[in-house]
């Protein structure tokens, strides 16, 4: 098993927005990682996305023969009641749970979790599916609180022992509707970028420029 393993999800962020920023040098500690790829999610929305994580199934490249790059050849993740694991053995983690996130935790993992869209709302019945089986869970209360996200994360990670493996996973929200964040030039509501937004969109838009 990893010592300890960071699962990101930048919310609803286009590729070819994140490939800018990739490519021109303004993300370098995310550039510095590992080679950046197209892969397609398993739904088009938060829910029905992140429920398959939990299940195994992350992102994958189409038309790719490289293990964890693409699921179908091996998974990142494997369920032990999820298929054959044989080929999945030596690349990724095999996890015994009802979901790798219980399964993380009989392997011995502290699990983390925060989320910042409504979808991770622990308040909600849907919500509450997805954060359950962490053994901490935060939902940061709007899309746009990134800081806080991280601030409580340090202090979960500075009150567990050091000799206990960690998962953190962190959903960021300022990439999803209304596309603002702490600081910025443009007001959060009205959003200038609206999804499926009329003429009056596109002219607050040119207003700002």
């Amino acid at each position: 098993m990893a010592k300890n393993i960071l699962f990101i999800t930048l919310d609803s962020c286009r590729f070819d927005t994140f490939k800018k920023a990739f490519d021109g040098g303004s993300i370098p500690n995310i550039a510095s990682i590992a080679p950046l790829h197209k892969a397609f999610s398993p739904s088009y929305f938060t829910y029905g996305s992140h429920a398959a994580f939990w299940m195994g199934f992350t992102p994958g490249v189409v038309d790719c023969e490289s293990p964890l790059l693409n699921p179908k050849v091996a998974k990142l993740f494997r369920l032990s009641y999820s298929g054959s694991a044989k080929k999945d053995v030596d690349q990724g983690l095999y996890l015994r749970g009802k979901n790798i996130i219980e399964g993380l935790h009989h392997s011995g993992y502290t699990t983390i979790g925060t989320g910042a869209v409504e979808w991770f709302n622990t308040s909600s019945a849907s919500g509450s599916v997805l954060a359950e089986p962490f053994d901490h869970f935060w939902f940061s209360g709007n899309t746009w609180n990134l800081q806080s996200q991280l601030s409580w994360i340090d202090e979960c990670l500075s009150e567990l022992p050091e000799e206990r493996p960690r998962f953190v996973f962190l959903n960021v929200g300022e990439t999803h509707v209304p596309y603002w964040h702490a600081g910025a030039s443009w007001e959060c509501w009205p959003s200038p970028c609206v999804p499926f937004g009329d003429e009056h969109c596109s002219a607050q838009v040119s207003d700002r420029r």
